[in-house]
């Protein structure tokens, strides 16, 4: 099972982050098994990030960690 997010560029917009920033985030992220990037389906130039099962379990655990302020 896989979670789409928000394109990567639109990530960046939304954290106020450089795009290159973001970039590097999610390939850390890629090689601990937590996203996966697939080509665009809507954008041939472009990459999606999805949340695999074990992206949204980490995500699921950073909400339930007191303290942490999330939006969703």
């Amino acid at each position: 099972m896989f979670t789409r997010m928000p394109r990567p560029a639109d990530l960046a917009t939304r954290t106020a982050w450089e795009r290159s920033r973001l970039s590097h985030h999610l390939e850390r992220m890629s090689g601990r098994g937590l996203v996966e990037r697939t080509p665009s389906e809507s954008d041939r130039r472009a990459t999606d990030a999805v949340l695999t099962d074990a992206g949204l379990a980490a995500r699921q655990h950073q909400h339930r960690l007191p303290g942490l302020q999330t939006d969703g």
